[in-house]
């Protein structure tokens, strides 16, 4: 029973994070913020009454040392409130860090369904729902502060911005693609056809990224089976999705088409003039600052999500110029590993990516043999990709961390093997 309660727990965050929000123009993330600091709360508790049955392996004490150097990052930053807490509207703090966490263990270890489908259809529900909010967003725009940022901000979604509407994107598209192709059932098809049009409305190039390299472990996994029935479905998803690119791309005010063009654009000056600092929407100029606080910073950082203060206690040529220029600070990497390097130090980047590899090179081999391995591993590959250029935010980052956790829960595993 006391493991059927962190099962519970883990289900609720699934639903409630994602939808979870509140118009305003800087309180919508409070809703979920609040969601996962007691969610973490409880998921904490229930670890501690099941820690006999808690066995740490090597992965386990990796995360750990990550742990460690997050705690010692926030006692040594210059502002230790925002550290722990995160600054406002982001809340990516060190209790965030924590809880994440937190969701890795329980799910590796704890996380039992009577019914494989259960999970699946959990998510059948949040991403369904955010979906249609997403194609209602993109054709209805309401002016009113009010509202914001649920229909004046584009195909975001119940998380306030179209980045992070690609990144959530991005990693629930192979789940249902995947399942269309193995199993043939109507509703994958249907969830996979909304998703995809918000991964093309909420013109996020992260999550267009994501796709793209997919796509090519899709088409990997397709050559290798060598199955017409999964060929045939995967043909129809491709004539669909063509369709629905059409259908956002050909109007002549399409935001589809100028986000395209810009696009070429900026592939053209790449080649032509090399990497300007406008590129990606001022992401080159911003990688720069960040380089340059890296630098100073090396060992631990600025302190979680203190990134925006750092800067401006350690102005450059290159962060005025860009402040000035934008009329914008900076409070995010636009990159989430230089964001890890600048807030918490290289040794965490480092001890992360050490933890990731350690996860997901072990299953590579098994990445086209096994259902589950292969929906998972696209799953954490889509969000590492789209990562690159994207930032971490709370209502979408638990969702790779107990992918992470799913990866290696023996339990699936063993429902597997049956």
């Amino acid at each position: 029973m006391k493991t059927n309660l962190i099962t519970i727990a883990i289900t609720i965050l699934i639903i409630a994070l994602p939808i979870a929000i509140m118009p305003g123009n800087t309180t919508y993330n409070i809703p979920k913020v609040w969601t996962l600091l007691i969610g973490g709360a409880i998921l904490l508790i229930l670890l501690l009454i099941n820690y006999k049955k808690l066995e740490l392996d090597k992965k386990d004490y990796v995360i750990l040392i990550f742990a460690l150097l997050v705690f010692i990052s926030t006692i040594c930053s210059s502002n230790i409130k925002i550290s722990i807490l995160g600054i406002d509207n982001r809340w990516e703090g060190m209790l965030a860090f924590y809880t994440y966490i937190l969701i890795y263990f329980c799910a590796k270890k704890f996380l039992k369904y009577k019914d494989n489908k259960t999970l699946l259809n959990v998510l059948y529900g949040v991403y369904i729902s955010i979906s249609i909010l997403g194609i209602l967003q993109y054709y209805i725009k309401l002016p009113t502060n009010d509202l914001y940022p649920i229909f004046n901000k584009g195909a975001c979604g119940t998380f306030g911005n179209t980045n992070f509407m690609g990144s959530f994107i991005s990693m629930g598209i192979p789940i249902f693609i995947i399942t269309y192709i193995i199993k043939g059932d109507k509703i994958s098809f249907i969830t996979s056809l909304l998703v995809f049009f918000c991964l093309i409305a909420c013109i996020a190039r992260s999550g267009w990224i994501a796709f793209g390299i997919f796509s090519i472990i899709l088409l990997i996994y397709l050559i290798k089976n060598k199955n017409k029935k999964l060929f045939k479905r995967a043909v129809i998803l491709v004539v669909c999705f063509i369709m629905i690119f059409m259908l956002l791309y050909l109007p002549e005010k399409s935001i589809v088409k100028q986000k395209t063009n810009q696009v070429k654009n900026e592939v053209t000056i790449a080649k032509t003039k090399g990497l300007d600092d406008k590129l990606g929407s001022s992401r080159i100029q911003i990688w720069k600052i960040v380089i340059e606080l890296i630098r100073k910073y090396p060992i631990l950082g600025v302190g979680p999500d203190n990134l925006h203060k750092g800067i401006f206690e350690n102005l450059t040529e290159t962060s005025i110029n860009f402040i000035l220029r934008a009329k914008v600070s900076i409070d995010k990497a636009h990159n989430e590993y230089l964001h890890i390097a600048v807030t918490l130090g290289i040794p965490a980047l480092v001890i992360y990516l050490t933890f990731l590899c350690m996860i997901v090179f072990p299953k590579l081999k098994n990445i086209l043999k096994q259902e589950k391995t292969f929906i998972t591993l696209s799953v954490i590959i889509s969000y590492l990709a789209q990562a690159f250029f994207n930032i971490s935010t709370i209502g979408v980052a638990p969702l790779f961390w107990l992918a992470l956790g799913l990866l290696d829960n023996q339990n699936f595993k063993n429902r597997i093997n049956e």
